[in-house]
């Protein structure tokens, strides 16, 4: 089984490798054959990266809710929710990033075997469990979108117009996606803290109650910044400053004691 997951794993992190040098060609020749492929190549990293996961799960019995195990999981939404936007939108320079990232994520996830079972007790813990990952995957978006648009800002105001910049789609465009992105990710955080709230009997035991209160902080945030974007208008540098505290906030909370235990002890 550990071999053919080893030859799985080459597998997704080639065909991501192919897209993102696609997508790298596409920056330098404006040929839209050659960006056509990377979606392509990416679908099928992504059918590959589905099946080490489910190989992993089926080996180990379970999911695997170590550190690396679930950043590579949460890399694949994320990369199957880019896919299924940039089809709307003309977001696929941000595949770049995404895939780049999940290459990383999926290599340590295989060569880093450290499994920790996820204590699934009921149905309602599955929701929690979807619901937090897919809450994440959105807001790991909407930081790139974030730093995308600080990018575009200082494109304009230094006239500084490269050609990856080029390709994404207007400012105001941009923040629309964000905010939409940003209100989805918010509501299904609420569905994750309520599940966890109603379903997880040691929500605020002293071992998660750290990561409790992150993500309530991180809510609480994100909630600000959209009552505040709808009702007064925030935007650039503020909505920038506020999307970074709350996402890191959000990722120390989900993988701080994680890190913490499988990599400093």
């Amino acid at each position: 089984m550990s071999i053919l997951i080893n030859l799985i794993t080459a597998s997704c992190i080639i065909f991501y490798l192919i897209a993102v040098l696609n997508l790298l060609v596409n920056l330098k020749e404006n040929d839209s054959v050659i960006e056509n492929k990377a979606p392509f190549w990416s679908l099928i990293g992504a059918i590959m990266h589905f099946i080490v996961i489910s190989l992993d799960i089926a080996s180990n019995q379970g999911v695997n809710n170590s550190l690396f195990g679930i950043l590579s999981i949460t890399a694949f939404f994320v990369v199957n929710i880019c896919l299924v936007v940039q089809a709307k939108y003309p977001l696929r320079i941000l595949l770049i990033p995404v895939l780049t990232i999940s290459i990383i994520c999926v290599g340590l996830a295989n060569r880093i075997n450290f499994y920790i079972p996820i204590g699934v007790t009921s149905s309602g813990s599955i929701i929690h469990i979807l619901t937090s990952i897919i809450a994440y995957s959105l807001l790991c978006i909407v930081l790139l979108q974030a730093i995308a648009i600080q990018l575009i800002e200082y494109s304009l105001k230094y006239r500084n117009n490269t050609r990856w910049i080029s390709q994404l789609p207007p400012l105001q465009t941009m923040e629309t996606i964000l905010f939409q992105f940003m209100t989805v990710g918010w509501i299904i955080l609420t569905l994750s803290l309520l599940s966890g709230l109603l379903f997880i009997d040691n929500f605020f035991a002293s071992n998660l109650l750290y990561k409790t209160i992150l993500s309530i902080l991180s809510w609480l945030t994100f909630g600000l910044l959209l009552f505040g974007h709808y009702i007064y208008g925030w935007r650039g540098n503020l909505a920038a400053i506020l999307t970074l505290t709350a996402f890191i906030t959000l990722a120390i909370g989900y993988f701080g004691s994680r890190f913490v235990i499988e990599i400093i002890l």
